[in-house]
């Protein structure tokens, strides 16, 4: 039986893997970071490189009152060595492609999950809500 550290692990090369491809797919050539500690991708196209962090959740691990509420957190270093976060919903296929210059300073990202099943609208990184565009 895999334990939460292993499930945790694998969930986090599976976010990884799906945000390389959907990178690949919008044209960018992309690397692990596998040396450093800070991001995760290295994503380059035309001269512009872009360091990013991927962080996953998976909402139908959560239980109890805190089940709806889906938060990721930064490390200092992430902060400070990441170009963007891109925090992915698995099973919502949605991504939020968070610039540094939005980074909380908390290092705390959080969405929700509505009674009806989706995402809530209206949080503080709606904006960000699949905005692949903002690497460009």
């Amino acid at each position: 039986m895999p334990s939460k550290k292993d499930l945790d692990r694998f969930r986090g090369d599976v976010g990884e893997t799906v945000v390389a491809y959907e990178l690949l797919k919008r044209g960018w050539d992309v690397m692990r970071n596998l040396g450093g500690h800070g991001y995760d991708l290295l994503a380059s196209r035309a001269r512009v490189q872009r360091r990013v962090e991927v962080k996953c959740t998976d909402p139908s691990r959560k239980t109890g009152r805190a089940r709806n509420q889906l938060t990721v957190i930064l490390s200092k270093s992430e902060q400070e060595a990441a170009d963007f976060l891109v925090f992915y919903v698995h099973g919502f296929d949605t991504f939020f492609v968070i610039p540094r210059s939005a980074f909380p300073t908390s290092g705390s990202v959080t969405v929700f999950v509505g009674r009806d099943g989706h995402l809530t609208t209206g949080t503080a990184y709606e904006r960000f809500k699949n905005g692949w565009s903002a690497l460009d």
